[in-house]
């Protein structure tokens, strides 16, 4: 358990504590009346009403003559934090001197001690108590020094576990960073019952190994086995005559080995790791390549299957708190293996195991005995990992590609590892070598062979040389879109940017929209209209510029909405490519043009228009949206329902929301369900959520937060998690 969580942990019993002796002292105070003896009477009526400065005045007087009552009293008040005489030693001392007097202690003072809450019970309570706060402070030290301290001098056997494990995670951890075989071995040495025994054996091995074969030659492999035969490393160095004719790890590499060395016990492994090396991202047409290229592969059959596989839809599943993954007939095809998945990228997906990370194939066998802190998904044949904070990279073959060593890495995109060094961005090339020295402030990917970079507080634009292809020089960039056009601001002002670096719109805008079928919106002294690909005006600057134009003046099908001022007031209608207008500037708002019907605003409410622009549905609902296979989702009175063209009601309007699912809608009240377009429940309003995951399978969470997949497409439900 991390120490943040184990620190919350024993905050909340630390609380749980103070409110059960609280509690104790309440009911003794109710039964005891005047039996009480007097002073330490009222001091712990004072402790019962937080007054600490009486209650730690009263238990002084009477330490002496009644050191059990006092005692607990005084470490009470000095272990909790609500008063000015917190202090954790004071705490333990009273404590300890109230136990040893509670010992000695005569039934019928006992009994008197019962009186006021101070008993056996409380006893064992407040010195578990007081043992937390040690143990928190222990833990927030951070030092082995301070947890074996705690350990010799508290008796709370779960809390000296708790403190033993925390001290073999820090031993553990500094044998770590020593990276030496004798340094394991000395951790082994001390603490041979540690949780991380086991791992620091695997390490201890590990590293003996690399360090008697450290100058990497086949003598240093043939003496290493020799010398430690019952290493777990004596395969690895076996094998080393296959990994040094593989050293490129290319596909020809493998391909001659498998020509080389027929019989080689490696032969097997060649194969498929060229297979995994040609097959790219393991789609189904790469897979079909490599059947074609190599007729002789002797795996045929398992070449099939990964066909069948690649086209298979996967989804996560859990049962009993382990994750796995079933296909779209709910056939779990990954058990449940795992504390957590993520979605599969290039046929691999990062999944947790042991609280570390690892990546499986579609048959949820690990790619890799290597582990990880966390990942990125596969993209381009490699992901990006994260190791003890140092981030690194994998290839397909579930191999060091970069070794862990950076503080930031990104993704490989276009030949490149945009990468951070000692606090400045460069780029790695594809085999792990700086290709652009690191002298950037930040970094982004590489699109279309341009990367985005900072420097001295301003962006501009790199080519995979590392020149600049634009100046260095704006307040502001956004990656080049697919027309080769990047939107920059300077100066307050915004201009485009080509891909070769030329100003194709001067930077004359206050505001550039997105670019959608060749135009985009701009503004200059509170006017738009819209200009091209090469920054020509290909509608005037005539319609008023508002927030509410900059996210819906965007062209679709050939129109876009704009807005005019007329009078006092600012109008919306819709044009199209031409600036004709399709429909006049005379709403208050317009919904997304349409051919048939277009839902339109009078003040606060809408209804619909028609292409002539005459109202064929009135204004009489609080939202309008688009018609779509003649249906549309409306709200009248703070409730959703559907209409059809004719104005019809075919559901009655009694959703909270009503979300469009091509041609069905999840519909939610209290809870979620989804209805077709006549209102009819095709899955029961029973869900707290409904998430669609592809165009044909929704996950669904009842509100106990089990689990299950819908094809709504079918109509049937395709998984369910049991419940516990």
């Amino acid at each position: 358990m991390p120490a943040e969580r184990q620190i919350g942990f024993l905050r909340k019993m630390k609380q749980a504590t103070v409110a059960t002796v609280a509690a104790l002292m309440c009911l003794a105070f109710a039964d005891a009346a005047d039996r009480l003896p007097g002073r330490l009477r009222k001091a712990f009526e004072a402790l019962e009403i937080y007054n600490y400065f009486a209650a730690k005045e009263g238990f002084y007087k009477t330490l002496d003559k009644y050191p059990a009552g006092a005692g607990y009293g005084l470490s009470v008040i000095y272990g909790r934090d609500d008063n000015p005489f917190t202090d954790l030693d004071s705490a333990l001392k009273y404590m300890r001197k109230a136990d040893a007097a509670y010992a000695e202690a005569a039934d019928k003072l006992r009994r008197d001690y019962a009186e006021v809450g101070v008993d056996s019970i409380a006893l064992s309570r407040q010195r578990q108590h007081v043992d937390s706060l040690a143990l928190l402070r222990a833990l927030h030290d951070g030092s082995i020094a301070a947890l074996e301290a705690f350990i010799e001098a508290h008796d709370t056997e779960r809390f000296r576990d708790r403190a033993a494990a925390e001290r073999d995670a820090l031993a553990f951890e500094k044998a770590e960073q020593k990276g030496t075989a004798a340094a394991m071995k000395a951790f082994l040495d001390l603490y041979p019952e540690a949780d991380q025994a086991g791992k620091a054996r695997d390490i201890y091995d590990r590293l003996l190994f690399q360090e008697q074969t450290a100058s990497g030659t086949p003598e240093d492999y043939r003496d290493f086995v020799r010398r430690y035969p019952e290493s777990p490393f004596r395969s690895e160095a076996e094998s080393e005559a296959y990994r040094l004719s593989v050293l490129e790890g290319t596909p020809s590499a493998y391909r001659n080995f498998i020509t080389d060395h027929p019989d080689n016990r490696y032969t097997d492994d060649a194969w498929r790791k060229l297979y995994i090396l040609e097959s790219g991202d393991n789609s189904p047409r790469a897979i079909a390549a490599f059947s074609l290229k190599y007729p002789d592969y002797p795996f045929f059959d398992e070449l099939r299957s990964d066909f069948d596989l690649a086209v298979t839809a996967f989804y996560p599943v859990r049962n009993d708190g382990k994750w796995g993954f079933c296909d779209a007939e709910g056939r779990v095809r990954v058990p449940y293996t795992f504390e957590w998945t993520e979605n599969y990228s290039e046929e691999l997906a990062l999944a947790g195991l042991d609280d570390e990370a690892v990546y499986i194939d579609k048959r949820g066998r690990l790619l890799t005995e290597l582990r990880f802190d966390d990942g990125l998904p596969f993209s381009g044949g490699f992901a990006v990992v994260d190791v003890d904070g140092k981030q690194g990279v994998i290839n397909r073959l579930g191999q060091w590609h970069i070794p862990p060593g950076h503080t930031v890495l990104g993704p490989y995109s276009e030949g490149f590892f945009y990468v951070e060094t000692e606090g400045r961005f460069g780029y790695l090339d594809r085999n792990g070598d700086m290709a652009i020295p690191p002298r950037f402030e930040a970094a982004t990917d590489f699109y279309r062979g341009r990367a985005q970079v900072r420097l001295e507080g301003k962006c501009g634009f790199i080519d995979t040389l590392g020149q600049a292809v634009t100046a260095l020089a704006y307040d502001f960039c956004e990656p080049f879109g697919e027309n080769g056009l990047s939107r920059v601001r300077a100066g307050g002002k915004w201009g485009l940017v080509s891909l070769t670096g030329d100003t194709v719109a001067p930077f004359v805008f206050d505001a550039l929209g997105e670019f959608s079928e060749g135009r985009c919106l701009a503004a200059a002294d509170g006017n738009y209209g819209f200009i091209g690909t090469r920054g020509d005006t290909l509608i005037p600057f005539k319609y008023a510029y508002t927030d509410e134009a900059a996210a819906q003046s965007i062209f679709s099908n050939g129109r876009a909405r704009v807005f005019q001022k007329i009078g006092r007031e600012v109008k919306a209608g819709v044009i199209d490519t031409t600036d004709s207008k399709v429909m006049p500037a005379i709403f208050s708002g317009i919904g997304i043009p349409d051919t048939l019907l277009t839902a339109v605003r009078k003040k606060d409410l809408w209804g619909y228009a028609d292409s002539a622009v005459n109202l064929a549905i009135p204004y009489i609902y609080d939202f309008a949206g688009p018609f779509r296979d003649s249906l549309a989702v409306v709200s009248k009175g703070g409730k959703y329902g559907i209409i059809n063209t004719a104005n019809d009601a075919v559901t009655e309007f009694k959703y909270a929301a009503l979300e469009r699912l091509d041609t069905l809608f999840i519909a939610t009240d209290t809870l979620s369900g989804i209805i077709d377009g006549r209102g009819q429940e095709l899955l029961p309003m029973l869900y707290a959520d409904i998430e669609r995951i592809d165009d044909q399978v929704v996950r669904i969470t009842d509100p106990e937060g089990l689990l299950a997949y819908f094809d709504y497409r079918r109509s049937r439900l395709i998984w369910r998690e049991a419940e516990d």
